[in-house]
C-alpha cells in the first residue's frame, strides 16, 4: 500500500496511537515482548511485509533484533547492521541514523547505492521502500526500528515525524523501564541488606560471615553472583573463599579465573577484586565497559559471558589500611549498579567490615588467655602438660582414688634409643619424634587418664579407676604400640623406638604424697631399663622381681618339631590359560592333626622363629619344584617374607638355599607386603638389589592394601605385583572397583613388570578378569591351597575352557568399562586415529556380537542401549575437542551408564545374585525390557566358597 493519501497517513497515525497504548499498559512485560507485540501491530495495521525493531547496548556496535513481523520477516534471519561507518554494514540507512544519535531516513531498496549489502536479501523477499529510526536511551544505548513495503511502495516525508515519534516512544518505554526496575532492584538490595547486617554479628566466623552475605545477596537481589575475595598464598594470591550464584556454572568458571594465579601481579591482575585490592576503593562504576581482562576471561570461560556488569567494594576491619577482602557482585544488565545502588553495597561491605573486627577483637581476647595458661601449664613443644599441670593433676587424682576405693597406676615412660635419632638426623627430627609421639600416647589413652611430658625424652601416664591389672596391662600395650609404630619424618625416613615403663599403684604404694609416688615409679623404670635384653615386658612394677626366663609359645614348639607343611595355590597365565606358577603357603598341624593358619600361629612368633620360617618354607618349595621338573610340570613359585627377615644375613641365607636346591633362581619370585616397615627403611633399596643380583625376582604384594607411594614404587627394583585380592573378591558386589583394577593393570603395564590378580573367587570374575586381560590370576575357582600330594594329580586334571570371551554379562561388563577407557583416552589425546562413522555405529564394535552371542537379539533393550551409547561416541568424535570443553562427553557418560546399570540388572537377574551397590541402586529396568536368560556356564568352572586363608610371610 503506497503511504500517500491522507487517509492512509491517517491510518499510520491511528496506528501509532494504538502503539503508544501498548507500551503504557505493557510497563511490567518484558522488553521482547513489547516490542514484538508492537511490531505484529505495525505490521498489521499498515500491511507490511516487514518490520523489524532492534537495540544497541552502551558501547556496543552491532544491533541485536528483539522483534521481527510481517509476511516477509524471514529477511530479518541473520540481518547484520553496525554502527561503524567504515564497513559496510555500518553504511546503510541504520548506521546512519544510529551515529547521528538519532532521527529517520527514508529510501528505495533497489536504488539506494548504501543499502548495497541488503539488497539482493531485499530483492529476493519483494521488499520496497523502506523507512528506519532510531534514538538514544538513558543508559547510552539506543533503539531502532526498520518498516519496509512491499515492492513498489514507498514512504511519503509526511510519515517521518511520526516514525520519529514511535522512536522516541519505544525509548521512553526503555527509560521508564529502567526507571521501575532500578528501584525494585534498590529495595530489594536495601531488604537484602538489612538481613545480612543482622545475620552478620551472629555467625561463628568469617567464613560463615562471607557465606552467609553472599547468599543473602544472591537469594534476595537480581545479582546473579556474589563473591567475597581474599589474600592467600601467604598473600601473594587472591582466591575466592565464598560464593553464591543463581548458575552453579558460574561459580566452577569463577573458582577457575582464580586458582593458582596472582591476581595482583599476574596475567589477570586487572580484573575487579585485584584492583579493589591495590587501589583500596569500590571498582566498576555504572556505565563502564568490562575490562579487557575481564573480556579475555569471558572468551577462555564461556559461562563468564553472562557478566556484563560488576563491582568489587574493598572491607576493611577496623582501622587496617589494607583491605581484609574484597565484595564481588556480578550482574547480567549493564545498567545494574546505579549510583544509590552504589552506595548501599558500600555500606553493606562496611557492615562486613565492622563485623570481623569485632570477631577479631573477641578471639584475641580468648588467643590471649589461652596463651598465658598455655605457658604455664602445657609444654611448647609437645603440647602436653607440664610438670606443674602433673603434680596439680596427681594430686586430685590420688584423692579421688582413694575416695573411689580404685587404684591408680603413676607411669614413668622413658624411650630406648632415642639419642641416636638426634645424633642421626638432628634436634628437629627428634622434636618430630617427641611431638608426634605425644599425640599417639593423647590418642591411645582412655577419657579418664592423663599424660604429661617430664622434659627430655621422659613422659608421665596417670592411668586411674583401676579395679584390676588386666585394666592397667590393656592401657599399656596401647602406649607400648604407640611407641613402637614407626615415626614418619619429614625428611622422608622413619623411625621405630622403643620404651621402658616403671609403674608404681596407689595404695600398694608405699609414697603417701605425689612426689614420692613420681619418684617409685622412677626407680621402677631404672629396673626395666636397666634389663632390656631379657624383660618379657616393656614395663616393671616397683619392688617387682623382673622375670629371667620365658615360655616358648605353642606355635614356637611346634615350629621347633618339625610340624610345618607347605601347601600351594596354583596361578594361571591368562594369555595360555595354563598353570604356570604356584604361592607357597605355610601351615602348621597341630598334634591333634588340626590345621593352624597364619592368622592364628604368626603373632606367637618372634623375630628369629619368622625368619626359620621362611628359610623353611623356601627350602621345602624348593625341594618340591625339582620334584614337579622331574615329572614334566615346569613351574615357578613365589613366598613371602616378612621385614623383620631382612637382616644381616638374609642374602647368604637365600644364596645358600638356592645353591643347595639347584633351581634356577629366576624361577623364584620372593613377595614383600606394601605396608611393610621395610619398605621405608635407607637400607630397603640396597638390600632388594642385592637380592635381584642373585637372580630372584622381586615382588610387591598386597598393592592397594595400605597408602603405597607411587614414587617410592618406582624406585624399587620389583618385577610383579600382586594386587589385593580385598579388591576382587568384592568385584561382583562393588564392580565400580573395576575402575581401581583397570588403572593397576594400566600402572603395571607402563611400569613394565607382571600383575598378579588374587582372590579370584568365582567364574563371572575369572570372567571378567580375562576378558580385560589380567595377565595372570589366582583365586579359589581355579584352586584352594592344596598340600603337596595333591598338586600333581590337580595340574594333570584342570583344564581352563577355551572358549570364547566374554561368556558372561559381568565380563561383558568389565570388557565395556576397558573398551570405554581406551577409546576415551584415544579421543582425548589423538582424535583423528578414530573414525567417527565407525564408533557410531554399534554393529562395528565386538560387543555387538557378544550379545548376540549371549541370547540378546537387535529388539532387546541392552542392543538398544548399546546402540544409544555408540551413537553418542558417534556424535562425541565429530568433534572431539569441542566434545570435552563444552560438555558434549557427558551425553557419552550418561549413556554408557544408563547401558551398563541395564547390562547390570540383567545379569543380577540372571544370576540370582542379589548384591547390590552405590553404582547400579538406581537402576530402572522398563517393562518393555524382559530379563533374558544368559546361557549357562561351563561345568567345569564352578564357584568355589569365599577364601578365608590369611597371608603366611
Amino acid at each position: 500500500m503506497i503511504l500517500e493519501t491522507q487517509q492512509s497517513q491517517e491510518q499510520f497515525y491511528r496506528s501509532l496511537l494504538a502503539m503508544g497504548r501498548i507500551l503504557r499498559d505493557s510497563l511490567e512485560d518484558a522488553v521482547d515482548t513489547v516490542f514484538q507485540r508492537v511490531a505484529e501491530r505495525l505490521a498489521a495495521d499498515l500491511d507490511l511485509p516487514v518490520v523489524w525493531i532492534g537495540r544497541l547496548g552502551p558501547g556496543a556496535t552491532w544491533v541485536q533484533v528483539v522483534a521481527t513481523a510481517g509476511a516477509a520477516r524471514e529477511y530479518t534471519e541473520g540481518l547484520r547492521i553496525s554502527s561503524l561507518a567504515d564497513i559496510p554494514e555500518g553504511q546503510g540507512p541504520g548506521g546512519r541514523v544510529l551515529r547521528s544519535g538519532g532521527g529517520v531516513t527514508a529510501g528505495d531498496v533497489v536504488n539506494a547505492p548504501d543499502f548495497a549489502p541488503w539488497r539482493e536479501r531485499a530483492i529476493r523477499f519483494a521488499l520496497g521502500g523502506n523507512m528506519t529510526a532510531a534514538a538514544t536511551v538513558g543508559d547510552g544505548g539506543q533503539v531502532i526500528i526498520g518498516l519496509f513495503h512491499h515492492i513498489g511502495g514507498a514512504f511519503p516525508g509526511a510519515t517521518a515525524p511520526l516514525m520519529t515519534g514511535l522512536v522516541q516512544d519505544l525509548a521512553a518505554f526503555l527509560r521508564q523501564q529502567a526507571t521501575a526496575k532500578d528501584y525494585v532492584r534498590l529495595q530489594s538490595y536495601q531488604e537484602a541488606a538489612i538481613a545480612a547486617q543482622q545475620e552478620l554479628l551472629r555467625q561463628e566466623n568469617p567464613q560463615a560471615m562471607y557465606q552467609r552475605l553472599v547468599d543473602i545477596v544472591v537469594a534476595q537481589t537480581a545479582a546473579i553472583g556474589a563473591y567475597i575475595v581474599t589474600l592467600v598464598a601467604d598473600g601473594e594470591g587472591l582466591g575466592i573463599v565464598a560464593m553464591a550464584a543463581d548458575d552453579p556454572t558460574l561459580c566452577t568458571a569463577m573458582e577457575q579465573v582464580y586458582i593458582a594465579q596472582d591476581l595482583r601481579n599476574g596475567a589477570h591482575r586487572d580484573v575487579l577484586a585485584s584492583l579493589a585490592f591495590r587501589e583500596k576503593s569500590p571498582q566498576g562504576p555504572v556505565g563502564s565497559p568490562l575490562s579487557p581482562d575481564m573480556q579475555a576471561l569471558q572468551r577462555h570461560y564461556p559461562a563468564l559471558l553472562r557478566i556484563r556488569g560488576a563491582m568489587a567494594f574493598p572491607v576493611f576491619a577496623g582501622d587496617a589500611a589494607e583491605p581484609a577482602a574484597v565484595l564481588l557482585i556480578q550482574a547480567d544488565d549493564p545498567g545494574h549498579f546505579t549510583p544509590p545502588l552504589q552506595q548501599l553495597l558500600a555500606q553493606l561491605a562496611t557492615s562486613l567490615g565492622l563485623a570481623l573486627s569485632q570477631w577479631r577483637q573477641h578471639c584475641a581476647l580468648i588467643e590471649a588467655e589461652a596463651a598465658i595458661h598455655q605457658m604455664a601449664f602445657y609444654d611448647d613443644l609437645t603440647g602436653l602438660p607440664n610438670r606443674r599441670l602433673l603434680e596439680n593433676q596427681l594430686e586430685q587424682d590420688m584423692a579421688r582414688s582413694q575416695r573411689h576405693g580404685k587404684l591408680l597406676a603413676v607411669c614413668m615412660l622413658d624411650l630406648d634409643g632415642f639419642k641416636p635419632v638426634n645424633d642421626s638426623y638432628g634436634h628437629d627430627a627428634g622434636d618430630e619424634v617427641l611431638a608426634a609421639l605425644g599425640q599417639r600416647l593423647r590418642a591411645v589413652l582412655r577419657k579418664s587418664d592423663f599424660v604429661a611430658r617430664l622434659g627430655g625424652d621422659e613422659f608421665v601416664l596417670l592411668v586411674e579407676d583401676i579395679s584390676d591389672l588386666g585394666d592397667l596391662t590393656r592401657v599399656l600395650d596401647k602406649a607400648q604400640t604407640a611407641v613402637t609404630t614407626p615415626i614418619p619424618l619429614s625428611n622422608g625416613a622413619a623411625v621405630r623406638l622403643q620404651a621402658s615403663i616403671g609403674v608404681c599403684l596407689q595404695p600398694f604404694g608405699e609414697g603417701e604424697t605425689g612426689d614420692q609416688l613420681l619418684r617409685r615409679a622412677d626407680q621402677a623404670l631404672y629396673e626395666s631399663k636397666a634389663h632390656k635384653a631379657d624383660r618379657d615386658r616393656s614395663w616393671v612394677f616397683f619392688g617387682e622381681e623382673v622375670a629371667r626366663e620365658r615360655q616358648r609359645t605353642p606355635a614356637q614348639r611346634l615350629l621347633d618339631e618339625g610340624a610345618l607343611e607347605v601347601w600351594y595355590q596354583p596361578i594361571l597365565a591368562n594369555h595360555s590359560r595354563k598353570v604356570v606358577g604356584m604361592e607357597a603357603l605355610a601351615r602348621l598341624r597341630d598334634h591333634d592333626g588340626r590345621i593352624l593358619y597364619p592368622g592364628e600361629f604368626l603373632p606367637q612368633l618372634a623375630t628369629e622363629d619368622l625368619t626359620d620360617l621362611s628359610r623353611l618354607v623356601l627350602t621345602q618349595a624348593l625341594a618340591d619344584l625339582a620334584i614337579l621338573d622331574t615329572r614334566g610340570w615346569s613351574l615357578w613359585v613365589s613366598f613371602n617374607v616378612t621385614p623383620e627377615s631382612f637382616c644381616g644375613q638374609c642374602v647368604p641365607c637365600l644364596q645358600g638355599v638356592i645353591a643347595a636346591s639347584g633351581i634356577d633362581p629366576s624361577r623364584i619370585t620372593l613377595e614383600i607386603l606394601e605396608g611393610s616397615d621395610f619398605l621405608e627403611r635407607d637400607t630397603a633399596l640396597s638390600v632388594l638389589h642385592e637380592i635381584k643380583a642373585l637372580g630372584i625376582r622381586l615382588a610387591l604384594d598386597d598393592i592397594g592394601s595400605a597408602y603405597a607411594s607411587l614414587l617410592r614404587l618406582k624406585e624399587l627394583p620389583v618385577d610383579e605385583i600382586k594386587l589385593d585380592q580385598g579388591f576382587i573378591r568384592t568385584l561382583e558386589a562393588r564392580p565400580q572397583d573395576l575402575h581401581f583394577v583397570r588403572t593397576i593393570q594400566d600402572l603395571a603395564m607402563e611400569l613394565k613388570v607382571d600383575l598378579v590378580v588374587e582372590g579370584v573367587e568365582t567364574e563371572d570374575i575369572l570372567d571378567a578378569m580375562m576378558t580385560t586381560g589380567a595377565p595372570y590370576l589366582q583365586g579359589y575357582v581355579i584352586s584352594r591351597p592344596i598340600p603337596f600330594a595333591q598338586l600333581e594329580p590337580f595340574l594333570a586334571g584342570y583344564s581352563c575352557p577355551d572358549h570364547d570371551l566374554p561368556k558372561s554379562l559381568f565380563g561383558f561388563y568389565a570388557g565395556t568399562l576397558s573398551s570405554h577407557s581406551a577409546i576415551k583416552k584415544m579421543l582425548m589425546i589423538n582424535p583423528s586415529e578414530m573414525n567417527p562413522e565407525t564408533l557410531g555405529n554399534a554393529r562395528h564394535c565386538r560387543g555387538h556380537g557378544v550379545l548376540h552371542r549371549l541370547g540378546y537379539g537387535d529388539d532387546s533393550h541392552l542392543l538398544q542401549l548399546h546402540d544409544n551409547y555408540h551413537r553418542a561416541l558417534g556424535d562425541a568424535a565429530e568433534n572431539a575437542t569441542e566434545s570435552f570443553k563444552n560438555h558434549g562427553w557427558d551425553a557419552v557418560e550418561e549413556s554408557l551408564e544408563l547401558f551398563l546399570a541395564a547390562v547390570m540388572s540383567e545379569w543380577r537377574m540372571a544370576t540370582g545374585n542379589a548384591k547390590t551397590h552405590a553404582h547400579d541402586a538406581a537402576v530402572i529396568t522398563p517393562p518393555s525390557a524382559p530379563p533374558r536368560q544368559v546361557p549357562s556356564t561351563s561345568p567345569g568352572w564352578r564357584a568355589s566358597p569365599r577364601n578365608s586363608d590369611r597371608r603366611q610371610p
